[in-house]
C-alpha cells in the first residue's frame, strides 16, 4: 500500500501479483477477469470505499494508545526506516497517507471495471 520502495505495491496502479506465473495465467483468462470486475462493480455498490474508511478510522482510534507508546520506544517517527519510501513525521500523517493510497488505489481499479458491463 505505497509503504515500500520497490516491488508492485511500491506504486499504485498495477496488479500486485502480475508478474507470478500462477497469476499471469488468471489475468489472461477473459473469465476470470470478467468475474473479477463483476466481483469488484458487486463490493463498491454495497459501499465498499466507506466501509474500508470507516475501518481504519476505528482502528487509527483503537491505536492511537499503543502508537504513542511504541513511537514513544522507537522513535522513527521523522527517520527513514527501510523499506519505507519516506518519513511521514506522525501517525496521523501515516493514516492520512494510508487512506489516500487505499482512496486512489480504488479509483484505479474502478478504471478497470466500472465502465464495463
Amino acid at each position: 500500500m505505497g509503504n515500500s520502495y520497490y516491488g508492485e505495491s511500491s506504486v499504485l496502479p498495477g496488479w500486485m501479483a502480475e508478474n507470478r506465473d500462477w497469476a499471469e495465467r488468471m489475468y489472461n483468462d477473459r473469465r476470470f477477469i470478467s468475474r473479477m470486475g463483476a466481483r469488484w462493480r458487486e463490493l463498491r455498490a454495497a459501499g465498499l470505499r466507506g466501509k474500508v474508511m470507516r475501518m481504519i478510522s476505528a482502528n487509527y482510534r483503537l491505536l492511537r494508545g499503543p502508537a504513542r507508546a511504541h513511537f514513544r520506544r522507537w522513535p522513527v517517527l521523522n527517520r527513514r526506516v527501510w523499506p519505507n519510501p519516506v518519513a511521514r513525521g506522525s501517525y496521523r500523517a501515516e493514516v492520512r497517507f494510508l487512506r489516500s493510497w487505499i482512496s486512489r488505489r480504488m479509483n484505479w481499479i474502478d478504471g478497470r471495471f466500472m465502465r464495463r458491463r
